[in-house]
């Protein structure tokens, strides 16, 4: 229940403190707020990306209800919400699955020997030992080019493997 001191949102302690000598319930259901004329009519929370509470409004009834505030992400939210879906590290095996729904893991040994070295050691040592392979790895991004996978490439690659 949401209740209110002069279209302010406000504590069931708030309104006590507005009736000092008045004895409450623990808490008081909306029937008394409604007759102190505390009580805000809750309202359907919109759909929306961000929605957040909006400012109490009064209706000619002089009944308080609750309003929202609806916005788009930002392309910063975006951003932040596409990163933290990829996943930091897969599996050797969730990466081998990836690739072959990806029709690219025949093309891994090929890419790897293209590198140069010390990166195509260091790439052929990750793929054929690592027990997990991390996104953050130079090794993944220089591999990924290889197979001609851009960033974006490659976290699809790693989202689809960690659903293996």
């Amino acid at each position: 229940m949401i209740l209110h001191i002069n279209g302010n949102i406000a504590s069931y302690a708030q309104v006590r403190a507005q009736y000092p000598n008045t004895s409450f319930q623990a808490r008081p259901d909306e029937a008394t707020m409604r007759r102190l004329g505390h009580y805000v009519e809750p309202t359907p929370r919109p759909a929306g990306d961000v929605v957040t509470p909006g400012p109490l409004e009064q209706d000619a009834e002089g009944n308080w209800r609750q309003t929202w505030i609806v916005r788009e992400f930002t392309e910063e939210e975006l951003a932040e919400q596409h990163k933290a879906s990829i996943p930091a590290s897969i599996t050797p095996r969730q990466a081998r699955l990836a690739l072959l729904q990806a029709n690219l893991l025949s093309q891994v040994d090929a890419a790897i020997n293209s590198l140069e070295s010390p990166a195509k050691e260091t790439a052929r040592i990750e793929w054929e030992y690592a027990t997990s392979i991390e996104r953050s790895s130079e090794w993944i991004n220089q591999l990924g080019s290889a197979l001609g996978l851009d960033a974006n490439g490659i976290d699809d690659l790693f989202k689809t493997a960690s659903q293996l």
